[in-house]
């Protein structure tokens, strides 16, 4: 959505420029590490409000004739309703993509209890 609000306002020439570029010529710097933050701003009848930041990188490992681009995504919010969560996304290449690692890790603080075992009972 975001993506369409931007495109709303560039002319139609200027946008299909952006999408023709050839992301494949060796303009991406082995071993620099590309970071965009990004506010994180929802809401959720379940969690409420919702406020935090959300963040992207990437980062070429190799040559960039046979590696193909590392990324991660962080995400960190907080909610009115005293609820944390945080997220981390993976997806790395090694060298010649000799090794491939994808992860994915969420961990969560919420104001109810969500497990049965944990419930007080009279």
């Amino acid at each position: 959505m975001v993506v369409a609000l931007f495109l709303g306002n560039v002319g139609g020439s200027e946008a299909r420029q952006l999408f023709k570029k050839d992301s494949t010529k060796s303009e991406i710097k082995s071993k620099k590490l590309y970071f965009i933050p990004l506010p994180a701003i929802s809401y959720n009848p379940a969690f409420g409000f919702i406020y935090g930041v959300a963040a992207t990188s990437s980062i070429l490992l190799g040559d960039p004739k046979d590696t193909k681009l590392s990324s991660g995504f962080l995400n960190a919010t907080y909610s009115s309703k005293k609820q944390l969560v945080i997220g981390l996304k993976t997806t790395i290449y090694t060298q010649k993509i000799s090794e491939f690692f994808r992860g994915l890790e969420i961990f969560g603080l919420f104001s109810t209890n969500l497990w049965p075992w944990n419930r007080k009972t009279n």
